[in-house]
């Protein structure tokens, strides 16, 4: 059974929701102060793409049927394969944030 949006953050877990994890491409940027952690961690980089429109160009997690690659859904639980290698900006989503809540809100969970 998903866990209801307004429980107590205590009670969410990230690990098992994956709902910020969706969005269309260049959803997750990977800012500069993520650099020292995509250059030593592999796994990370494997997921990071540059994406160029004209002349502006940024780093983000690729995104794969409109999910980030580095969220496991093959079948068993969802699971972000990079929790502790994890970009900047997923990092600042704190867990029951009104963030949180509103992607929460907006897959049914």
């Amino acid at each position: 059974m998903a866990e209801d949006a307004t429980q107590a953050p205590g009670t969410l877990d990230c690990l098992a929701c994956g709902a910020c994890c969706h969005g269309d491409e260049g959803w997750v940027p990977v800012n500069r102060e993520d650099d020292a952690r995509v250059a030593s961690t592999p796994a990370l980089a494997r997921h990071v793409v540059l994406l160029r429109r004209g002349e502006y160009a940024k780093r983000s997690l690729r995104m794969v049927d409109g999910a980030c690659s580095a969220l496991a859904r093959d079948g068993g639980p969802t699971r972000c394969t990079i929790y502790e290698d994890r970009p900047s900006l997923c990092r600042a989503l704190e867990v029951g944030s009104p963030g949180c809540l509103s992607a929460r809100r907006a897959h049914g969970l």
